[in-house]
This record gives C-alpha cells, structure tokens and sequence, in this order.
C-alpha cells in the first residue's frame, strides 16, 4: 500500500446549470415578490419568466443576474460571472440555443454618451474610487450589487459593491485599443478572451460609458451593448456551484 497522494484528475471545477428543475419555480416567485416589495416592482428586473414546459427561466439582463445571484447565496449557488467559462462549460452549455448575461458590468468612462446610463455610470465609478482609492480605466465589476434607486428616472436601479464585488483592471477591455471584430478561441482565467487573430470567436466593445457582457450562442462575448435592460426570449440564467445539486 503506497501513502503517495493522487489529486490531478479532471474533477470539473464547478457545476453549471440553467435555471431549469424543481426549485425554478419557487425562484422565480421569490425573485418576484422581492421586486414587488423591495423595488417598486421595478419592471427592468420583470423580464423574466417561467416556462412551465421546460421548468426553466427564459429571459435575462445584467439587473437580473446580479439580483439572483444575491437571493441564491445562502443556498451556495450564484449567478455565472466571466471566470466561470474559462474551460467552456458555459459556452457549450448555451450553444445553439441561448445567450446568458455573465454577472459582471464593464465600466469604461466615468460617464456615457447614452443616456440612461450616465447617472448609473457616474454613481458607479465613485464607488470604485472609493473602494480602490483609485481609479484606472477601463474596469470590469464581477458580482455588482443592484439596489433600488429612484433619483435615476431611466431605470430607478443602481449598482453597488459588496464583500463578493471584485474589480479587474485590464487593458483588453479598452474599445479602443481592442474593438469590435478582433477574433479569439480561448479566454483566460479572468474569463477575457486572448486574442488571436486566427481565432474564430467574436469580441465585441464599445469604446465608452458602461455595458454588460454577454455571452452568446455562437460563443461570441458581447460588451457593446448599452442597453442594460435590454432582454429577450433568447436569455437564460446560469446558476454555478461547486458541487452538483439536486434542484438545479
């Protein structure tokens, strides 16, 4: 009998899953009441649904993810931020079928030239000064908080930070330096893709003001987009835990 330790084997990371099974439902409807109750039954936060069919959540934004994940902490389950498709467990989880909004904002000014979301774009990267003592961007926020916030007449919602809120620093989040169409295969164990021009995924940027980052169907990871509200069918949650879980 040998006392050498054997640990490298393929044992998955962490376990994925769409918001799909026995305990949807009942997420949807807390999920539900806590908007009712808590955020004036915020409507940016009423897009998604449960299909009694398939049992899963079908719709999804960046307001969605980040206030589920926060409902599903005490079951040690969260929302999927960028990190979690380093090994492209995601992405072929999603392939073909759906987009997910990963649960992390990215901030590129202290401000945005559309609109609806300067105030939140401003409010946001004070919070950052103050977290970080400085302030360099452009930034990804893994793991905001949403908090109800009617001074902001367009959506009524703000981010905050959190003790599980962490900040990136990456030059590959510049839209300048790195725009729309650069291609990529792989990302890295920030979840940002390591370009490659030979790649045959799509990166997408905006050049200012603030954004999700989404993840699509045909492996494309999208930060162009400036709609934060923005949702459709197409949408699914992810939910990500370290170990399986029966419900989900």
């Amino acid at each position: 009998m040998t006392n050498e330790r054997f640990e490298r084997f393929n044992f998955p990371r962490i376990i994925v899953s769409l918001a799909q099974g026995e305990d949807a439902k009942p997420l949807h409807d807390a999920f539900m009441q806590d908007v009712e109750q808590n955020y004036r039954n915020n409507q940016n936060l009423r897009v998604t649904s449960y299909d009694a069919e398939t049992t899963e959540l079908a719709g999804s934004n960046i307001f969605v993810v980040s206030k589920l994940s926060e409902n599903l902490k005490v079951s040690n389950i969260r929302t999927a931020i960028p990190s979690d498709d380093r090994y492209g467990d995601i992405s072929r989880l999603i392939k073909g079928k759906f987009y997910v909004d990963l649960n992390a904002s990215i901030l590129r000014t202290a401000g945005d030239s559309y609109k609806p979301n300067d105030k939140i774009a401003k409010d946001l990267a004070e919070k950052i000064e103050e977290k970080e003592r400085k302030l360099k961007f452009p930034v990804m926020i893994v793991s905001p908080v949403v908090r109800y916030w009617p001074e902001n007449e367009d959506y009524a919602l703000r981010f905050n930070l959190s003790e599980d809120s962490f900040i990136v620093q990456d030059e590959r989040l510049d839209g300048k330096k790195y725009p729309t169409g650069m291609k990529f295969n792989g990302v890295d164990d920030l979840g940002l893709p390591i370009f490659d021009e030979k790649g045959t995924r799509t990166w997408y940027a905006r050049e200012e003001g603030l954004s999700g980052l989404v993840l699509y169907w045909f492996s494309g990871l999208d930060s162009d987009g400036g709609r934060l509200a923005y949702s459709v069918d197409g949408g699914r949650v992810v939910l990500v835990r370290g170990e399986a879980t029966q419900n989900f």
